[in-house]
């Protein structure tokens, strides 16, 4: 390995997975935080509209050059991850409709979507900015 050669803990998966975690806590954090916020003035699916239009800004700016160390990087890579999350937004609000139809309030359903979200976005993005088998 050279001075330029990235080390595998930083192109394995296990340190994509612990990046991504440590990453998509904070993103969480805030997100979740803002989603909390705006249910005083907002309904449910608008409140998390609103808080994912912030995770995608900081998941277009942290992941390809802090997550996935190595990675796509390019404008590109940026938008198709953004694409994939805009995907997965849908099947989550999707996911947040269907928890309450069922009778879990807004405030639970917020987490359960996160912990299914959490799993696609993950093989979503290492496929997008790492590829096949790396």
């Amino acid at each position: 390995m050279t001075a330029n050669e990235p080390s595998r803990i930083n192109i394995g998966i296990g340190g994509d997975a612990i990046r991504f975690l440590i990453a998509g806590c904070i993103n969480t954090g805030l997100t979740v935080l803002i989603y909390q916020i705006l249910l005083f003035w907002l309904s449910s699916g608008i409140s998390y509209v609103l808080s994912w239009v912030c995770g995608i800004a900081f998941i277009a700016t942290v992941y390809p050059s802090r997550v996935f160390i190595s990675g796509r990087s390019s404008g590109t890579a940026r938008l198709q991850l953004i694409a994939s999350y805009v995907a997965i937004f849908l099947i989550g609000l999707t996911l947040m409709n269907l928890l309450e139809n069922l009778g879990v309030v807004g405030r639970l359903a917020i987490f359960i979507t996160v912990g299914i979200n959490t799993v696609i976005n993950f093989l979503a993005s290492r496929f997008l900015l790492r590829g096949r088998g790396k």
